[in-house]
């Protein structure tokens, strides 16, 4: 996939394909469909963002009501991390970049060290993350982890992550980086 230079409609695409078939063979991500925590997995994410991500972005939150224009400003002023994250909605649900739709779901391998690193989820949904070094290289689109005495499968995700991250035309920025181009777009 990496030599393909997909666009962010094709990738999205890719994903929610794989996300399904996650479901499929592990119903305990189901529960992140209709999340009960508000988006809990996002706080504190500071996510990576492609231009033509943030191209969506800035064209979606233009049309913005005003109600939703006044939480983003209130989450600017007061540094929130993720301006986006309302109290009970993610304001840009419907853009969100790759990064917020993968996060609780995704494994990816270092292809250099071999190392895992993957986020595990507790009951309350607050993620820790964790690295298991040299693993044994994975071939497959899912990986079976074992945490504790639970083993759940995950969505393996170099594909699509190192098209995400290494696709030369598009630089990627943090958020935090990109928080100063919103105030003109709402004011």
């Amino acid at each position: 996939m990496s030599n393909n230079n997909y666009t962010i409609e094709e990738l999205r695409e890719i994903l929610f394909q794989k996300i399904d078939r996650l479901i499929e063979i592990e119903p305990y991500w189901s529960k992140c469909m209709r999340c009960q925590h508000k988006g809990k997995c996002c706080i504190k994410a500071d996510i990576s963002i492609r231009k033509d991500e943030w191209k969506i972005i800035k064209e979606y939150i233009q049309n913005f009501n005003e109600s939703d224009k006044s939480v983003l400003r209130h989450n600017i002023k007061h540094h929130i991390f993720c301006p986006f994250r309302a109290s009970d909605k993610c304001l840009i649900h419907e853009v969100r970049p790759l990064n917020c739709i993968w996060t609780p779901f995704q494994v990816v391998q270092n292809i250099q060290t071999n190392d895992l690193t993957f986020y595990i989820p507790y009951l309350s949904c607050k993620y820790f993350r964790k690295t298991i070094k040299k693993y044994p290289k994975i071939n497959d689109e899912f990986v079976k982890l074992r945490i504790g005495n639970k083993e759940c499968y995950y969505l393996f995700l170099n594909d699509i992550y190192i098209e995400y991250i290494n696709n030369p035309e598009q630089h990627v920025n943090n958020l935090s980086n990109l928080i100063t181009q919103i105030p003109p777009l709402i004011y």
